[in-house]
């Protein structure tokens, strides 16, 4: 009746987190576009909590899901800034049904923003683990200053996910960046009342004894 160790990837088993949810959708759907930095301890379903927004996009977002384009990111995998710019071309690529170009250049990034804009749509990114590049000496402040113009220039939003508080990680010389200014915080606790009580009832029916 539970899942442990690995992240969410079922709507049945996921419990909880409706208000993180709500403050997603807030924050991509307001008058202009906005950002989230989500932190806290490792396990806490921080991978969970971006894959079941990506998972209900449709149901979340209602008659207006068809004007987002909501990709997913890993950072795990991301060594480099190049990888990082290819990933998100190839995602974005995908969710506009075109054929994704294999370059690491910014500028096929962003005419592919740009097409997004021009059909009065918006681009969400979903980042996870995004302290792997905040902590990585590959990634210096001109990246940071490109992915910050992203958000800050056009109808883009990223939600980005971290074990600690971004400026916590990162190195001195890149906290002068602006692109660590452009996020809301939301640090990620455990479950409510009602969402524990949901989740051990879930053992119960299944009749699993917690005595």
């Amino acid at each position: 009746p539970f899942s442990t160790r690995t992240p969410i990837n079922n709507d049945e088993d996921f419990i909880g987190r409706e208000r993180e949810l709500g403050k997603i959708v807030e924050l991509v759907t307001g008058a202009q576009a906005q950002s989230l930095a989500l932190y806290g301890e490792r396990r806490i379903g921080k991978t969970s909590l971006l894959k079941a927004f990506a998972r209900r996009q449709a149901a979340l977002l209602g008659d207006e899901a068809p004007s987002y384009h909501i990709v997913v990111c890993s950072a795990k995998t991301i060594a480099k800034p190049g990888e990082l710019i290819l990933q998100l071309i190839e995602r974005v690529s995908a969710s506009l049904q075109t054929p994704a170009a294999s370059t690491t250049s910014t500028e096929a990034l962003l005419q592919l923003v740009h097409t997004i804009a021009m059909h009065r749509q918006r681009l969400v990114i979903l980042v996870d683990d995004f302290d792997t590049i905040a902590m990585n000496p590959e990634f210096d402040i001109a990246v940071f200053d490109f992915l910050r113009s992203i958000v800050s220039d056009s109808p883009v939003s990223m939600i980005l996910t971290s074990r600690r508080r971004l400026l916590t990680v990162v190195a001195d010389e890149l906290k002068g960046s602006p692109f660590f200014n452009v996020f809301s915080e939301r640090r990620l606790d455990g479950l409510d009342r009602a969402e524990v009580t949901s989740l051990i009832a879930r053992g119960s029916q299944a009749g699993v004894d917690l005595t």
